[in-house]
């Protein structure tokens, strides 16, 4: 039903509790329903044992509009580009593997994540 395990969660399987389980459960529906804010993903990452940072860089006042927006006179994906988070992971488990793929996962398709380890 909630496709766990993942491609993300595969490798823990094996050590994890039934409460740990439960807790997956848990998050994938929250997350499958929740709005992915900078604080969403700064208390996601607590919650799996990360301190880190979020750094909205690149901000544009305007979303593209089609049809407005010429290709070549304000590029998509460029310079000003709205979509774009630098994570500075300050404190954590060493292997980063999980979270990565985890926001790799929830993240709204149109942002661009650059780590920072």
């Amino acid at each position: 039903m909630a496709g766990i395990p993942d491609a993300c969660t595969l490798p823990l399987q094996p050590t994890l509790s039934e409460l740990e389980r439960q807790r997956q459960v848990h998050e994938k529906i929250i997350a499958e329903t929740q709005t992915v804010t900078k604080q969403y993903l700064i208390d996601y990452a607590a919650g799996l044992g990360w301190t880190i940072t979020i750094e909205e860089t690149n901000l544009s006042d305007q979303a593209f509009i089609l049809g407005v927006v010429v290709m070549g006179v304000n590029p998509l994906g460029g310079v000003n580009s709205y979509a774009n988070i630098k994570i500075t992971i300050t404190d954590g488990p060493a292997d980063t593997t999980l979270l990565k793929c985890i926001f790799d996962r929830i993240k709204p398709a149109h942002v661009t994540i650059q780590w920072i380890e």
